[in-house]
Formats: C-alpha cells, structure tokens, sequence
C-alpha cells in the first residue's frame, strides 16, 4: 500500500494517507486525489518467469486467512492472461 501511495499521491501531487477527504464526512470539500497511469511490459519486464510468480501470488492470496466475508468466493484466478 505504501507504494501506491508514493506513487499516486506524493509523486503526482495529489492527496496521500489521511489528507485524502471522505465525501461522506466533507461532501463539499475536495477529496485531493490523483491519477497514475502505467504501463507495463510483463514480457520484456519478467520474461519466462512472470507466469510462475503470477501463479505463486495467486495462491499466496487464496492460502490467507478467510475473515468470512461473503465475497471471498467470488474470487476468480484470472492472472493467466496477464502474462500473455
């Protein structure tokens, strides 16, 4: 998380943490946040080994603790398309 937040926040200029607003708690004041696109070349970036780690990540997630919320069933493993 903290990256994101060095990324969207502090090096585009926008809110980070706690300046960014809750529109439920200020409805009128400007929630500060910033936008990052990025793109990346997953071929070129991790070669042969992107479908591995994308594997072992996934698992990693489904191997967590479940807190019993609904919507962990939901999930899908999706991440073989992100390698190509």
């Amino acid at each position: 998380m903290f990256a994101l937040e060095a990324i969207t926040g502090v090096l585009d200029g926008g809110a980070y943490a706690d300046q960014v607003s809750s529109k439920e708690a200020a409805p009128n004041a400007p929630e500060g946040t910033a936008h990052t696109l990025i793109a990346i070349d997953l071929q070129a970036a991790l070669a042969r080994t992107c479908s591995r780690r994308m594997d072992d990540l996934i698992g990693r997630l489904f191997a967590l603790p479940s807190n019993g919320s609904p919507g962990r069933s939901a999930i899908q493993d999706n991440g073989a398309g992100v390698c190509g």
